[in-house]
């Protein structure tokens, strides 16, 4: 069985929070700052997006709007049209 791109999200996204405690469950709303993703964890999260997911997020798309919660950055995923 494959995981969704949900799946595949969520893990990258709890990579990138060093403050995360164990079990934390990431809803669309969870101020992803609030745990620890900072500007260069943002970098290491769009390098994971891209090569995970093959896309590439333009230059106009970096924005810190789009990485401030999970919602966010699966709403660029959505933008990207990212299907696998």
């Amino acid at each position: 069985m494959s995981d969704t791109i949900d799946d595949r999200l969520d893990a990258l996204v709890r990579a990138a929070l060093p403050a995360a405690p164990d079990g934390l469950v990431l809803t669309d709303d969870l101020p992803l700052a609030a745990y620890g993703l900072d500007s260069i964890g943002t970098v290491g999260l769009i390098a994971a997006l891209e090569d995970t997911f093959g896309c590439t997020v333009p230059d106009e798309e970096l924005r810190p709007a789009n990485f401030r919660t999970p919602g966010t950055v699966r709403a660029l995923l959505t933008r990207l049209e990212v299907t696998t």
